[in-house]
């Protein structure tokens, strides 16, 4: 049983630390981001970019509700079948925007 607690807690505390680290980098970088991607012209490597950053986060803040937050199974099979539209969604927008690049 000590080992089960063990791993637990360390299963854990690396979601934390995880989630924690992200937030930390979002936040020390957010003003050159705006700096380098918001306010410059769109490209392809921009859709990459943040892409990248925020599907990221999402999966984090995912992963820390998930875990910490107490969810029926009817509740989190909704979500996760709701994210798929939601991910096409964005894709399709974000070849739209760039079309014209």
């Amino acid at each position: 049983m000590t080992q089960f607690l063990t791993v637990a807690y360390h299963f854990l505390a690396n979601i934390l630390l995880r989630a924690a680290l992200v937030l930390y980098e979002h936040l020390i970088t957010m003003g050159d981001e705006i700096r380098l991607i918001w306010l410059q012209t769109p490209s392809y490597a921009t859709v990459l970019y943040l892409g990248n950053r925020y599907l990221n986060l999402c999966v984090i803040l995912f992963e820390v509700i998930t875990t910490f937050v107490p969810v029926s199974d009817k509740v989190l099979d909704s979500l996760l079948h709701s994210s798929m539209p939601v991910a096409d969604a964005c894709f399709v927008a974000g070849v739209r925007l760039f079309s014209n690049v």
